[in-house]
């Protein structure tokens, strides 16, 4: 509704400056009124569009992000290594590795369906 009010408001706009001028200056009128609102819209958009890019440039790391969310898996983890070194030190890169195996896998995104 709110949609149809604009457009016959425009619709109004055009015929009253049409009447009182000519229909040539309507036509101009409106040319520029709708030339600006595109560019307005456009730059916009790019500024919309930047800024997304920019917090996704931003963003942390998987990793970073647990680990900042639960100190309790940074615990866990330094107690691992520890633990791991301490006995068996190609267990501890086994591990390592295969916990950013894990987290890589977690951290990619599926294809949409």
């Amino acid at each position: 509704m709110a949609f149809l009010a604009l457009v016959f408001s425009v619709a109004a706009l055009f015929v009253w400056i049409a009447q009182t001028e000519s229909l040539v200056v309507a036509c101009l009128v409106f040319a520029a009124l709708f030339g600006v609102s595109a560019v307005v819209a456009a730059l916009a958009a790019y500024v919309y569009s930047r800024r997304v890019q920019d917090l996704q440039r931003n963003r942390p790391s998987a990793v970073a992000a647990l680990l900042a969310l639960d100190p309790t898996v940074a615990r866990l983890g330094v107690r691992a290594a520890r633990l791991l070194g301490r006995h068996a030190p190609v267990g501890a890169v086994a591990a390592a590795a295969a916990i950013g195996v894990i987290l890589v896998l977690l951290n990619t995104r599926r294809p949409e369906r």
